[in-house]
C-alpha cells in the first residue's frame, strides 16, 4: 500500500509545554497549533502519520555536556495533547536523525513514500539531520515551514537554507496547499 509520510518530529513537553525543560517560546505554541490544524486535516488514507519522540537513557553520555532534557521519566518526553493518534507507529530517537537506530527504514520500506513530510521541533537538528539521511538514501523531502521550529530564528533561517541550497529539500511556505 503506497502512501506518503508524514513525520512529525519532536512534538512534546520538552519544546511546546510552558514548563518543558528546552521550551521554544511563544513562537512554538504558534506553530503547535498550525500543526493540530494541519494534522487534523490529513488525509490518513493518502498519508502514513508516524511521531518520532526524542527520549533519552539518564546513562547516555552522547549528550551530556548539554542542558537535560527529554530523559526518561520526565513530563518532557510525552506528546502534546491535542495531537490526532499517529495510525502507522511512534518512532524513539536518541540522537539527531529520525533515521538513527528507530524503525523509520521499515516503514518507508512499507509505504514506499514518493515523498517524506517533515515538520515539528526542531527545524536545525531533528529535521535537518533527517532531511540529510533521507535524500541520502534517494528520499524526497518535504518540509513545511510555517510547521517546523527551532530555538531562534537565526537557527531556523540556517537550517531552512542548507535545506533547500544544500540537501535540495522542498520548503514550502504554505501548507494547506
Amino acid at each position: 500500500m503506497r502512501k506518503d509520510i508524514i513525520l512529525a518530529m519532536n512534538l512534546q513537553v520538552n519544546f511546546f509545554g510552558t514548563q518543558g525543560t528546552s521550551y521554544l517560546g511563544a513562537d512554538a505554541e504558534v506553530r503547535l497549533a498550525s500543526i493540530r490544524e494541519y494534522l487534523g486535516s490529513v488525509d490518513l488514507d493518502r498519508y502514513a502519520l508516524l511521531y518520532s519522540l526524542d527520549i533519552r537513557a539518564p546513562q547516555d553520555r552522547f549528550y551530556e555536556t548539554q542542558k537535560t532534557q527529554c530523559i526518561v521519566g520526565s513530563p518532557d518526553i510525552m506528546l502534546m495533547p491535542g495531537l490526532p493518534k499517529g495510525q502507522s507507529g511512534t518512532l524513539i530517537t536518541k540522537r539527531p536523525s529520525a533515521l538513527f537506530e528507530t524503525p523509520l527504514l521499515v516503514y518507508l520500506n512499507k509505504f514506499e513514500p514518493d515523498k517524506v513530510v517533515l515538520i515539528g521541533a526542531e527545524t536545525n537538528v531533528g529535521i535537518l539531520f533527517t532531511a540529510f539521511d533521507l535524500r541520502m538514501k534517494g528520499f524526497n523531502v518535504v518540509v513545511y515551514e510555517p510547521l517546523a521550529v527551532s530555538r531562534d530564528e537565526y537557527l531556523h533561517n540556517s537550517a531552512i537554507s542548507t535545506l533547500v541550497d544544500s540537501l535540495g529539500v522542498e520548503v514550502k511556505g504554505d501548507y494547506l496547499a
